[in-house]
């Protein structure tokens, strides 16, 4: 982490590789800067290392996530998975979390490059391109004096205007 003043302002910059970046111009809570902190390791770990052992840690046993392409997958399945991204930077912007209680719901965009290869049945390799604009909305139990779980998360395209609907089909 790295802190700079702008402005007079104190902002948060977050550089975990040069393809993963947090950019945000509002302060962040020190308790809230830590659960993006830690949502920002496990996002460099599976989608540019393809590093299963970060959502492992954070992700609670009923874990689901609601994929890009609208499928619900459980904690198992969205582990396995990981091996399938193909992505270049992964970008998260604009980082909000709101609290109730032990709940902590982060909401941000993300920017990936990139794309998902999965073989299919048959041992075909199908490539997905996942390059573009997302929301993500993860939702975390975050009880004070214990370490966050990520509970469940969603990630959904952003589509300009006008644009078709199509939901790319699973691989």
């Amino acid at each position: 982490m790295r802190w700079r003043s702008a402005s007079g302002v104190l902002c948060l910059a977050v550089l975990l590789t040069p393809a993963t970046a947090l950019a945000q111009d509002r302060v962040l809570a020190p308790r809230d800067s830590a659960l993006v902190a830690d949502y920002l390791r496990v996002l460099e770990a599976k989608f540019l290392r393809r590093d299963q052992r970060p959502l492992e840690l954070l992700a609670d046993t009923a874990y689901v996530v609601v994929t890009p392409g609208g499928i619900l997958e459980t904690r198992t399945l969205a582990l396995r998975g990981i091996q399938n991204f193909r992505l270049d930077s992964a970008t998260l912007t604009n980082p909000q979390v709101l609290r109730d209680g032990d709940l902590a719901i982060l909401t941000a965009e993300l920017r990936l490059v990139g794309a998902l290869e999965a073989r299919s049945p048959g041992g075909a390799i199908r490539r997905v391109e996942l390059t573009g604009p997302y929301r993500v909305l993860a939702t975390f139990v975050a009880a004070p004096g214990v370490p966050a779980r990520l509970l469940a998360e969603s990630v959904t395209p952003v589509r300009a205007p006008g644009a078709p609907t199509t939901i790319p089909p699973r691989p």
